[in-house]
């Protein structure tokens, strides 16, 4: 097919070359798709198509518009003349084109009785939804302008569009032009331009005039924007610069914007109240209110506040609770990348979950416990799935484990270990287990009043039960030697 497809473009390109009007037609149509074998190319595709009208082929110019894009038809004379003609022939994208092109002045205002504006709905009208962008942007001025160029850009700042003022403007700012942009942004600002005065006072802060910038965060903050709101409070609360800018110290109105940004739901703020009332300057300072704010940011989501308070908590009498919440704590924050968090979570996690593959065997014993006791059976399956022990799995809390995030096997009763083991529930395959075994009765298996000191008797008072299942133990070869333990054992 290669070899055809070469030779048929070889053969259309000595006829076109010749002067065959419709050799150079297909020719084009090669190099505008990528056909017969030669490559996309917009600029051969487009010197066909010229060298056809010139060879008296009709219609080239509406051909030419709809086929090729701007970016390749700007060096072109007659370019804008031939999006014109696609564009009154209909042609979607064109009509998008002409009328950026008639408002960046390159063609006149108004073509065929219709303003740009017109244009631009014909071009909606027939499917293209980049032109309905551009509508929401000329009738609302909040949609972004990045694609523009900067003729359009300069086009629609000329019919007043304070997005397009603001995006002027933080183009100059970006091209190193800071003096133009802040008088831009000045000028926006005083019109009541709140994204305006964010991001002068961003620039006004990065050039060490903390006083002004704080003026023009005031104003989108008393207007409801937390991150203005998040910013005055910072200030206030910064201890550097404060003679150069002019701007006094003050906890309590950094507390007060604090407040008020925590009633728009900002867990920033919260993590921000909780330090506050750390600080020594504060006359309200309050351990307790710290730590209440501490719990409020972990609520609303703040990862570096979720991995304090789980921290915190195995800093204080870590109990089987306070071990399991903070767990939790740290699972939440290392879901939302926070690396310290996930550090400290893999130190005690028991283990990485193992994938669910029972073997035959395994499966057999199933069937026969289940026979005589679900509970135990979903208990088993449930620790093939979680890769626990056969004593882990037996002795599992669904109780008090199942907290959405952790499975704890809590041996501390039976004097095997003094903290609960916690595995992390992390797929379906391991919820479903877990529902599973929630489901059956768990009153006939081992309680706590077993009162074995070690986990040597804990194993023989397992052994003793599965026997009562009427199970060999014989039969559990997964697990570490286990029945090979239990076999050297006596039974009293």
């Amino acid at each position: 097919m290669i070899e055809m497809a070469t030779r048929v473009a070889v053969k259309l390109t000595n006829s076109a070359r010749k002067g065959d009007v419709a050799c150079q037609l297909e020719l084009s149509d090669c190099y505008l798709h990528g056909l017969q074998g030669l490559p996309q190319s917009f600029e051969l595709a487009l010197a066909w198509l010229v060298r056809a009208k010139e060879s008296g082929a009709p219609n080239v110019d509406p051909m030419i518009g709809q086929a090729i894009p701007w970016a390749f038809l700007c060096g072109y004379p007659g370019g804008a003349d031939c999006i014109r003609l696609a564009a009154e022939s209909g042609h979607a994208r064109a009509r998008r084109t002409m009328a950026h092109l008639m408002l960046g002045g390159q063609l006149p205002s108004t073509i065929g009785g219709l303003t740009a504006h017109e244009w631009l709905q014909k071009a909606v009208d027939a499917g293209n939804s980049r032109a309905r962008a551009d509508l929401e942007f000329i009738a609302q001025g909040e949609v972004t302008l990045r694609g523009l160029s900067h003729d359009v850009l300069d086009s629609f700042v000329g019919r007043g569009s304070t997005a397009a003022q603001l995006e002027l403007a933080l183009r100059q700012l970006k091209d190193g032009s800071r003096a133009a942009a802040e008088q831009a942004l000045q000028r926006l600002a005083k019109a009541g331009n709140q994204r305006a005065s964010l991001e002068l006072a961003e620039l006004l802060q990065g050039d060490g005039r903390l006083g002004e910038a704080v003026r023009w965060w005031a104003a989108p903050a008393q207007q409801g924007r937390v991150e203005a709101m998040l910013k005055l409070a910072a200030c206030y609360m910064q201890s550097e610069g404060l003679r150069e800018s002019g701007l006094g110290r003050s906890y309590k109105k950094a507390a007060a914007w604090l407040l008020r940004a925590l009633k728009s739901g900002s867990a920033e703020a919260a993590y921000q109240l909780h330090l506050l009332y750390q600080t020594p300057g504060y006359s309200m300072r309050n351990a307790g209110q710290s730590q209440r704010y501490l719990g409020l940011a972990s609520e609303l989501g703040h990862a570096h506040a979720q991995f304090v308070l789980a921290v915190r908590m195995l800093r204080g009498v870590c109990g089987r609770e306070a071990r399991t919440d903070a767990a939790i704590w740290l699972k939440r924050a290392a879901d939302q990348g926070h690396s310290l968090a996930a550090q400290k979570l893999s130190t005690f996690v028991s283990r990485t979950p193992i994938d669910y593959s029972p073997g035959c065997r395994q499966r057999e014993a199933l069937k026969l416990i289940g026979r005589k006791n679900l509970a135990l059976a979903a208990r088993l399956e449930c620790g093939w799935v979680f890769g626990l022990s056969l004593l882990e799995s037996i002795w599992v809390d669904f109780v008090r484990a199942d907290r959405g995030v952790l499975l704890e096997c809590d041996l501390s009763e039976r004097g095997c270990r003094q903290l609960p083991v916690l595995v992390l529930i992390e797929n379906d395959i391991q919820r479903e287990a877990l529902a599973l075994v929630k489901r059956r009765s768990t009153l006939d298996v081992p309680g706590t009043d077993l009162g074995y000191p070690s986990r040597t008797l804990a194993d023989v008072a397992l052994r003793r039960y599965i026997e009562r299942c009427g199970v060999e133990v014989s039969v559990f070869l997964r697990q570490n030697g286990f029945h090979q333990e239990c076999a050297r054992r006596s039974v009293a």
